[in-house]
């Protein structure tokens, strides 16, 4: 016999986005061969859980300049939203992220619109081809980076 009463503090559970989950779109998702005025804009957004302090990774494929941070005026120059960025190879890595579901994360690759020189835009391929911009995410720290379902491409024509 007696009642029952509600504690001072309930346990709380966060349950995040599955790893590989999400979205991420390109614009413009054309280039023409040989171009080197390329400005690529990526926009991420979290699924339903969302993402705490996990990591986008961005790869660039070969043919396009390889990505930088390090100087605005140089081509591949690549700016972001929120998180801290790193280049691994032609890998762009926003990491430390956290993202509300439906959150968006925003990537400029080849950045000119962000008072950068007209230098740091990326040139395409020499050739005819669809640029698949694979993308991998986790939505922890210690979880597992995996593909999103469909990655962005640019499809690169004469």
């Amino acid at each position: 016999s007696g009642v029952l009463t509600a504690i001072a503090v309930s346990p709380v559970v966060t349950v995040n986005a599955a790893d590989g989950s999400g979205a991420n779109v390109v614009s413009p998702t054309t280039a023409v061969t040989g171009s080197t005025n390329n400005f690529l804009t990526f926009t991420y957004t979290a699924a339903a859980g969302g993402m705490n302090n996990g990591e986008i990774r961005i790869t660039v494929p070969a043919g396009w300049t390889t990505p930088q941070t390090t100087n605005n005026t140089l081509p591949g120059y690549v700016t972001h939203t929120t998180g801290g960025i790193s280049i691994s190879g032609n890998d762009i890595v926003i990491s430390a992220l956290t993202l509300a579901a439906s959150g968006t994360l925003t990537v400029r690759y080849g950045d000119t619109q962000s008072g950068t020189q007209p230098g740091a835009a990326a040139a395409a391929p020499g050739a005819a081809e669809t640029s698949t911009f694979t993308t991998q995410q986790k939505s922890t720290a210690t979880s597992t980076l995996t593909n999103i379902a469909t990655s962005p491409t640019v499809v690169v024509s004469p």
